[in-house]
């Protein structure tokens, strides 16, 4: 950033960071073959994170909402499977978290996989201008009885409460993209429960830098001129708290449902995303 100074080596990194999850979704650079698609759930976090590619083919993401989502239990594992591997890939990308030792890696990927994946979601619900939540692979999210109900895990209230609370906020704010990647660092740097003062000090130092990065962001920006730029950051970052809510509950879902093996989801990456830390 020194080489363009403060404001243009924000943008230029924000930029690259909007190209990363642009990368990650592989819309533009590759078509799906769909007699090589895989979806493998029967490898441990550490070898996803080694080899992402290990998870499922890289098929487009497909983003654009396509066809109501009718058939959950045959198609949630091809979507979550995809969306895992996003994940992944972008992790790969993000220096300050390969800077991290393999176990705390580990256990970085495991706490943050559910806001992660929200988060994505809902912003590209928005982006898209979907009416319905945007579930990847051309799928979008419809209101019907679940399956999962007799459980006593209700979509319909999880979904409508991030839409609520998360997709709504965006198109209040408007959202660019700059603002969604970097604040998708702050949200990968806040939370991890761990009792290591070395490994605290450096997500707080991390998170900050992000935090930072986002206020000059938005003071470059200036969108709206009446818009005070500390005013927005915080708009911006009361993003967070909702969406890490939601996180909570739906990783108390996800347990349930790897534990059950509801739509084929047990598997040892499962275990280990969702179910070695709650033990």
């Amino acid at each position: 950033m020194d080489r363009f100074g403060a404001a243009e080596g924000c943008k230029y990194l924000a930029r690259m960071l909007v190209n990363l999850e642009r990368t990650c979704d592989n819309d533009a650079f590759a078509t799906s073959t769909p007699e090589r698609y895989f979806c493998n759930l029967d490898i441990t976090l550490c070898e996803a994170l080694q080899n992402p590619l290990l998870v499922c083919e890289r098929t487009p993401l497909i983003w654009k909402a396509m066809k109501p989502l009718e058939e959950p239990q045959k198609l949630s594992k091809p979507m979550y499977c995809r969306l895992v591997l996003h994940y992944l890939e972008w992790l790969n990308a993000v220096d300050d978290f390969m800077a991290f030792d393999e176990i705390y890696k580990v256990r970085l990927t495991a706490a943050h996989v559910i806001p992660t994946m929200l988060f994505t979601m809902s912003f590209n619900t928005f982006k898209h201008d979907s009416a319905n939540l945007l579930l990847c692979n051309g799928f979008f999210f419809v209101e019907k009885k679940s399956y999962l109900e007799e459980y006593g895990i209700d979509v319909d209230k999880l979904v409508l409460e991030l839409q609520r609370t998360v997709v709504q906020k965006f198109r209040e704010l408007n959202v660019c993209e700059e603002e969604y990647v970097l604040l998708k660092l702050v949200i990968l740097f806040t939370n991890l429960n761990t009792s290591d003062e070395e490994i605290a000090d450096t997500m707080r130092r991390i998170r900050n830098k992000y935090v930072h990065l986002l206020v000059q962001f938005v003071k470059n920006s200036q969108k709206y001129p009446s818009e005070k730029p500390f005013d927005r950051l915080q708009a911006l970052l009361q993003i967070v708290g909702p969406l890490i809510s939601i996180s909570e509950i739906v990783e108390l879902h996800a347990v349930q449902v790897v534990a059950l093996n509801l739509a084929e989801m047990r598997g040892q990456l499962t275990f280990d995303l969702h179910v070695r830390e709650n033990l």
